[in-house]
């Protein structure tokens, strides 16, 4: 009857009751170069091995900046404009080096995911991982949507663009998932 399998997957999904509130901060109103947050924020990755979090800009731009943590407060105590405002550690830069951009058919694009890996096998270094797609790609064109930089993004040696698999349209968001 598929109840005792409807059971088991509710025991297995995060409930609210494992959320704690820890507290929020603001990210940066101006500076970090070519864009800006706001109409932003589409895709972010955390760095915990920095701190920091790297965040894709105005969507016009798709720009990837990277900021720090602050210490989170409690926004109901301290009101939005009394919470901590992250720094740049990096400003906005094209992480792809054109590799979204040439996506562009004349819709525009979208970076819609980032991930932050430390090294993998014989990598010395960790590297951000990012999915980019034809913002409307009414024609279905199969691009490659996947792609990997470097942490510097003064020069982020961009590589890519990777089909997962052939036919499969996986531009989404990504993530980290604990082992």
């Amino acid at each position: 009857d598929g109840s005792e399998s409807s059971s088991n997957l509710e025991k297995s999904l995060l409930q609210m009751s494992q959320l704690h509130y820890v507290g929020a901060f603001r990210l940066p109103r101006v500076g970090g170069g070519a864009s800006r947050f706001g109409y932003g924020g589409w895709a972010l990755a955390l760095n915990a091995d920095a701190s920091s979090i790297y965040v894709v800009g105005h969507d016009n731009d798709q720009l990837v900046a990277e900021v720090s943590i602050p210490t989170p407060l409690d926004h109901t105590t301290v009101g939005i404009a009394g919470l901590n405002t992250a720094s740049f550690l990096q400003n906005f830069a094209d992480i792809t080096e054109g590799m979204a951009a040439s996506l562009n058919s004349g819709n525009g694009f979208q970076i819609n995911g980032l991930a932050y890996l430390p090294a993998q096998g014989s990598q010395n270094a960790g590297h951000l991982y990012w999915t980019a797609r034809r913002y409307y790609n009414v024609n279905g064109v199969e691009d490659g949507r996947h792609g990997m930089s470097d942490l510097n993004f003064a020069a982020p040696n961009a590589q890519g663009l990777w089909h997962l698999t052939p036919n499969m349209r996986s531009a989404g968001y990504i993530m980290t998932i604990p082992e």
